[in-house]
């Protein structure tokens, strides 16, 4: 029996931005709530309690992202958080749990950041793996293509 699909919370307060990085993740098999404010993003932690991992952009209509990461932690989450951020200097501040991607955004620097958070395997859609032969490495893509600028 497979295992259900891991859910991922992206907090966005612009809906483009949350409809880009829905379309991304759920093509490679994750399922995806959103949320556009903080208040949202409090109430579907209730909701969603087993959540793989939040995506949440820096710039809020209600607050900071790193507002609610402390609020996270607080209620005692240790949901993997990834702060999407145009400010080069918040990617000084990684730590366990915690990780920042800077804007534009990737699709080969999400992969690479989400991977750091979870264990999930983020091929591109329609690609097959290359499992070299006793070396058990995956061959993956490289795409240095914006998703969201």
């Amino acid at each position: 029996m497979q295992a259900p699909p891991k859910t991922i919370l992206v907090v966005a307060s612009e809906i483009e931005m949350r409809a880009v990085l829905r379309g991304w993740l759920e093509r490679r098999g994750l399922s995806v709530q959103e949320a556009s404010d903080l208040e949202a993003a409090m109430k579907a932690i209730f909701r969603y309690p087993n959540l793989a991992a939040v995506i949440c952009d820096h710039r809020l209509s209600d607050g900071g992202a790193i507002n609610f990461l402390h609020w996270l932690r607080e209620q005692l989450f240790a949901v993997p958080f990834l702060l999407i951020t145009g400010r080069p200097e918040e990617g000084q501040k990684r730590g366990r749990g915690f990780d920042v991607i800077e804007t534009p955004i990737t699709g080969a620097g999400l992969r690479e950041a989400l991977s750091r958070l979870v264990d999930v395997d983020l091929l591109e859609p329609g690609m097959e793996r290359t499992v070299q032969a006793g070396t058990r490495k995956v061959a993956k893509q490289k795409r240095r293509k914006s998703i969201v600028a």
